[in-house]
């Protein structure tokens, strides 16, 4: 199941989200992370200089704008356009899809030259969706609380999409519901805050993402060693449970007293 984890970066440069905070444990985080059989790293252009670290065992997914210059002396997984305004259907009617050529087309060439195996686009709603039709790999909100994309992810298989599914915490806002916009607080607050303190959040939000059998990633965001520690825990408890002994696992086998 951990190979299904992709690791967040945007809190590694500089403080992202509501948990409002920069992580210093790069190093550290992206040993554990080998060490645990985690082999893919979520980047963009726009975190920083976050992938100075980051040895080749990993698979790196970035995200660009189409004024972000690709770093070089790298290959990736995978490179997504970051906006999906950057790929929105532009005036001139000989454009593909209705897409805008010159990223389609950036996005291409990479993939055509070997720099990256897949190409894709990062998106806010299910109406953004067209504009992965000539892509490999879309990057979608989904939670326990954000399902809008749920209803599709059944047709986007069928096209071929690999799919990413990032924010498991909504932006944090499971362990910072205060911190939402108030009118927001005060019509949800009650029930996220009930997730907050029911003692397993962790364990719901992310089993609830992972148990979807359409989502190829989940992208992680960690800001921490010990918050990488502490989420990846719910999992890990669950090896030191196995049985391997036959005569224990089958109850036919079990003797009488």
């Amino acid at each position: 199941m951990l190979s299904r984890i992709a690791i967040g970066t945007a809190n590694w440069c500089h403080k992202y989200g509501l948990a409002d905070t920069q992580c210093a444990d790069i190093p550290e985080i992206l040993g554990y992370c080998q060490s645990n059989g985690i082999d893919t790293i979520d980047t963009a252009v726009a975190y920083g200089d976050c992938l100075k670290e980051v040895n080749s065992y990993f698979n790196v997914i970035t995200k660009i704008t189409p004024n972000d210059e690709l770093p070089k002396n790298r290959n990736y997984y995978a490179v997504l356009c970051h906006h999906a305004e950057d790929m929105n259907p532009v005036r001139d009617s000989s454009s593909l899809n209705g897409m805008n050529d010159q990223m389609l087309f950036r996005l291409i060439g990479y993939k055509k030259s070997g720099i990256c195996e897949k190409i894709g686009i990062s998106i806010y709603r299910p109406s953004e969706l067209h504009l992965a039709d000539k892509l490999d790999l879309v990057q979608v909100p989904y939670n326990l609380f954000d399902r809008r994309f749920e209803p599709y992810f059944e047709e986007m298989k069928r096209k071929g999409l690999e799919i990413h599914a990032r924010s498991p915490f909504w932006q944090g806002a499971v362990f910072n519901p205060r911190k939402l916009p108030l009118e927001i607080y005060e019509k949800y607050g009650h029930f996220i805050s009930k997730l907050k303190y029911s003692g397993d959040a962790v364990f719901q939000c992310l089993t609830f993402v992972l148990m979807n059998r359409y989502i190829d990633k989940l992208v992680l965001g960690i800001d921490s060693l010990k918050s990488l520690k502490e989420n990846l825990s719910v999992f890990q408890n669950w090896k030191h449970l196995e049985i391997k002994e036959e005569s224990v696992l089958l109850p036919y086998l079990w003797k009488k007293e």
